[in-house]
Protein backbone atom coordinates (compact mmCIF):
# COMPACT_ATOMS: atom_id res chain seq x y z
CA UNK A 1 0.00 0.00 0.00
CA UNK A 2 2.91 2.40 0.95
CA UNK A 3 4.21 1.89 -2.69
CA UNK A 4 1.15 2.78 -4.55
CA UNK A 5 1.26 5.87 -2.32
CA UNK A 6 4.25 7.16 -3.19
CA UNK A 7 4.22 5.87 -6.72
CA UNK A 8 1.07 8.35 -6.93
CA UNK A 9 3.09 10.89 -5.55
CA UNK A 10 6.07 10.69 -7.63
CA UNK A 11 3.45 10.72 -11.07
CA UNK A 12 1.55 13.71 -9.90
CA UNK A 13 4.68 15.48 -9.19
CA UNK A 14 6.51 14.41 -12.51
CA UNK A 15 3.07 15.40 -14.14
CA UNK A 16 3.10 18.85 -13.04
CA UNK A 17 6.84 19.52 -13.89
CA UNK A 18 6.15 18.51 -17.41
CA UNK A 19 2.86 20.37 -17.25
CA UNK A 20 5.10 23.03 -16.17
CA UNK A 21 7.54 22.45 -18.70
CA UNK A 22 5.29 22.56 -21.39
CA UNK A 23 3.42 26.28 -20.15
CA UNK A 24 7.14 27.71 -20.56
CA UNK A 25 7.97 26.68 -24.14
CA UNK A 26 7.23 29.11 -27.33
CA UNK A 27 7.84 28.36 -30.62
CA UNK A 28 9.06 31.32 -33.48
CA UNK A 29 7.84 31.08 -36.89
CA UNK A 30 11.34 33.32 -38.87
CA UNK A 31 9.65 34.53 -42.23
CA UNK A 32 11.94 36.05 -45.21
CA UNK A 33 12.80 39.44 -45.28
CA UNK A 34 15.19 41.48 -47.74
CA UNK A 35 14.43 39.11 -50.86
CA UNK A 36 16.12 36.50 -48.98
CA UNK A 37 14.87 33.03 -49.09
CA UNK A 38 15.78 32.04 -45.67
CA UNK A 39 13.14 31.12 -42.94
CA UNK A 40 12.95 28.55 -39.79
CA UNK A 41 11.70 27.94 -36.58
CA UNK A 42 12.93 29.06 -33.15
CA UNK A 43 12.35 27.13 -29.88
CA UNK A 44 12.81 28.72 -26.80
CA UNK A 45 12.31 26.54 -23.33
CA UNK A 46 11.81 29.14 -20.34
CA UNK A 47 13.96 27.55 -16.97
CA UNK A 48 14.00 29.10 -13.53
CA UNK A 49 16.87 31.58 -14.55
CA UNK A 50 17.24 31.68 -18.15
CA UNK A 51 15.86 31.15 -22.02
CA UNK A 52 17.47 28.29 -24.15
CA UNK A 53 16.62 29.27 -27.30
CA UNK A 54 16.97 26.30 -30.12
CA UNK A 55 17.22 27.20 -33.63
CA UNK A 56 16.85 25.58 -37.13
CA UNK A 57 17.14 27.95 -40.31
CA UNK A 58 17.15 26.63 -43.97
CA UNK A 59 17.90 28.58 -47.03
CA UNK A 60 21.18 30.56 -45.93
CA UNK A 61 23.76 31.16 -47.92
CA UNK A 62 26.15 28.04 -47.85
CA UNK A 63 28.94 27.32 -45.52
CA UNK A 64 28.70 30.73 -44.20
CA UNK A 65 27.98 32.54 -40.77
CA UNK A 66 25.37 34.77 -39.89
CA UNK A 67 24.79 37.39 -37.27
CA UNK A 68 21.88 35.93 -34.70
CA UNK A 69 20.20 38.49 -32.44
CA UNK A 70 16.75 39.16 -30.38
CA UNK A 71 15.56 42.62 -31.10
CA UNK A 72 13.43 44.91 -28.99
CA UNK A 73 10.73 45.02 -30.93
CA UNK A 74 8.14 42.53 -32.11
CA UNK A 75 7.27 44.27 -35.48
CA UNK A 76 8.74 42.19 -38.79
CA UNK A 77 6.46 44.50 -40.39
CA UNK A 78 8.94 45.81 -42.96
CA UNK A 79 10.48 44.14 -46.10
CA UNK A 80 13.80 45.10 -44.71
CA UNK A 81 12.45 44.15 -40.85
CA UNK A 82 13.46 47.67 -39.97
CA UNK A 83 10.86 47.92 -37.95
CA UNK A 84 11.87 45.47 -35.72
CA UNK A 85 14.51 48.46 -33.87
CA UNK A 86 17.68 47.45 -32.26
CA UNK A 87 19.33 44.84 -30.26
CA UNK A 88 17.63 44.10 -27.57
CA UNK A 89 19.35 45.34 -24.14
CA UNK A 90 17.28 45.50 -20.97
CA UNK A 91 20.88 46.41 -19.39
CA UNK A 92 21.79 49.19 -21.59
CA UNK A 93 25.09 47.55 -22.48
CA UNK A 94 27.13 47.72 -25.66
CA UNK A 95 27.27 45.20 -28.55
CA UNK A 96 29.31 41.98 -27.95
CA UNK A 97 30.36 38.44 -27.98
CA UNK A 98 27.30 36.20 -26.16
CA UNK A 99 30.56 34.61 -24.64
CA UNK A 100 31.82 37.77 -23.01
CA UNK A 101 31.10 39.62 -19.71
CA UNK A 102 29.58 42.31 -21.19
CA UNK A 103 27.08 42.37 -24.21
CA UNK A 104 23.40 42.78 -25.18
CA UNK A 105 21.11 40.18 -23.71
CA UNK A 106 20.01 39.70 -27.42
CA UNK A 107 23.64 39.05 -28.59
CA UNK A 108 23.42 35.27 -30.05
CA UNK A 109 26.57 34.95 -31.24
CA UNK A 110 26.38 34.04 -35.09
CA UNK A 111 24.55 31.05 -36.64
CA UNK A 112 26.75 28.90 -38.87
CA UNK A 113 25.34 27.23 -42.27
CA UNK A 114 26.64 23.56 -43.58
CA UNK A 115 26.50 22.72 -47.43
CA UNK A 116 23.13 22.78 -48.16
CA UNK A 117 22.20 26.57 -45.73
CA UNK A 118 20.86 24.69 -43.18
CA UNK A 119 21.94 26.12 -39.54
CA UNK A 120 21.30 24.89 -36.17
CA UNK A 121 22.07 26.65 -32.64
CA UNK A 122 20.99 25.82 -29.23
CA UNK A 123 22.07 28.55 -26.68
CA UNK A 124 21.09 29.42 -23.31
CA UNK A 125 20.83 33.11 -22.28
CA UNK A 126 20.23 34.01 -18.32
CA UNK A 127 18.65 36.28 -16.95
CA UNK A 128 15.92 36.42 -19.83
CA UNK A 129 12.40 35.05 -19.80
CA UNK A 130 9.36 34.46 -21.28
CA UNK A 131 6.50 34.51 -18.85
CA UNK A 132 7.41 37.27 -16.72
CA UNK A 133 6.30 41.06 -17.52
CA UNK A 134 9.51 42.77 -16.63
CA UNK A 135 12.68 44.10 -18.40
CA UNK A 136 14.50 40.77 -18.96
CA UNK A 137 11.17 39.28 -20.73
CA UNK A 138 11.27 38.71 -24.62
CA UNK A 139 8.19 38.14 -24.97
CA UNK A 140 6.95 40.70 -27.63
CA UNK A 141 10.34 41.56 -29.05
CA UNK A 142 11.82 39.62 -32.76
CA UNK A 143 14.87 37.16 -33.45
CA UNK A 144 16.37 38.66 -36.42
CA UNK A 145 19.01 36.52 -38.63
CA UNK A 146 21.24 38.99 -40.42
CA UNK A 147 23.08 38.48 -44.15
CA UNK A 148 26.51 38.47 -42.85
CA UNK A 149 28.53 37.46 -39.93
CA UNK A 150 28.63 38.97 -36.94
CA UNK A 151 32.19 40.29 -36.02
CA UNK A 152 31.38 41.16 -31.92
CA UNK A 153 32.88 44.66 -32.04
CA UNK A 154 31.09 46.86 -34.48
CA UNK A 155 28.60 49.29 -32.50
CA UNK A 156 25.79 49.26 -32.10
CA UNK A 157 25.09 45.81 -33.75
CA UNK A 158 28.12 43.82 -35.12
CA UNK A 159 27.95 44.75 -38.99
CA UNK A 160 25.75 41.97 -39.70
CA UNK A 161 24.03 43.42 -42.83
CA UNK A 162 20.70 42.76 -43.74
CA UNK A 163 18.00 41.42 -41.94
CA UNK A 164 17.19 38.33 -43.56
CA UNK A 165 14.61 36.54 -41.57
CA UNK A 166 12.27 37.97 -39.01
CA UNK A 167 9.93 36.29 -36.08
CA UNK A 168 8.28 37.40 -33.25
CA UNK A 169 8.43 35.76 -29.98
Amino acid sequence: MKIIIILAILSVFFLSCSHQQMMNKTVVNLESKSNSKASGVITIWETKDSIKVIANIKNLKPNSKHGFHIHEKGDCSAKDAKSAGGHFSPETTKHGSPDKMHHHLGDMGNLESDASGNATKTIVIKKLNISQNDKFSVKGKAFIVHQDQDDMTSQPSGNAGARIACGVI
